[in-house]
């Protein structure tokens, strides 16, 4: 991310970068990735933005203040411009011959229940009983995800710290940065945008 996100004129300034887990979708691995890859990974359209020269003991604390907030509200699929195909819910008519035939009709359409009362837990037969599977096992582990991640490009080679640094995020979550950095004593009032069109390049592998 530190290689990606940067402005050329300040990459030798200590970089934050945070995001939110919600918007990494399915497992990031090794490239080359493909436009549909980028798609199923991130399938929101992100604009990065930065905060520049933020006193690094504000910017220190913004990620743990973001994942002590509530998380940002959810996002549909509305507006993408790849889109979805709807469904018809219950429907076994065959799509391509109703087209074919010109007899699409109206369809039928609503929730059909084809359940019957079956017994908790994984029901088989051979394990001595017809009442669910009684091998004890082991529970399944939970590891906790924060809402937020971050990742910190250029700190100084000493070990020491910078006296400010950029602070990047998406716009999605901006106000919350901004809030959380105001609360602090910090006056903002704009944002820089970071071009992504090489990020998006690199991501994509084209």
């Amino acid at each position: 991310m530190g290689d990606i996100f940067v402005d050329p004129h300040r990459a030798a300034i200590t970089r934050f970068i945070i995001v939110n887990t919600g918007g990494v979708r399915f497992d990031l691995v090794k490239g080359p990735f493909t436009i549909d890859d980028s798609i199923v990974v991130a399938p929101f359209p992100n604009v990065f933005k930065y905060l520049p020269s933020v006193p690094y003991v504000m910017a220190v604390t913004v990620l743990d203040s973001l994942n002590a907030q509530p998380g940002p509200a959810k996002r549909d699929s509305e507006g993408l411009t790849w889109g979805t195909m709807p469904q018809s819910r219950d429907s076994c008519q065959d799509p391509t011959l109703s087209l074919v035939s010109g007899m699409i009709g109206k369809r039928d359409s609503g929730i059909v229940l084809r359940q019957r009362a079956v017994t908790p837990g994984y029901t088989r037969i051979d394990d001595f009983a017809t009442d669910g599977h009684d091998t004890p096992h082991s529970a399944i582990p939970n590891y906790p995800i924060p809402k937020y991640f971050q990742g910190i490009e250029s700190f100084p080679s000493d070990g020491s710290t910078s006296a400010v640094v950029n602070v990047i995020f998406l716009d999605y979550f901006a106000a919350k940065v901004v809030g959380i950095l105001r609360e602090l004593g910090a006056n903002y009032i704009s944002m820089m945008s970071i071009s992504t069109s090489t990020a998006l390049l690199q991501f994509r592998g084209l």
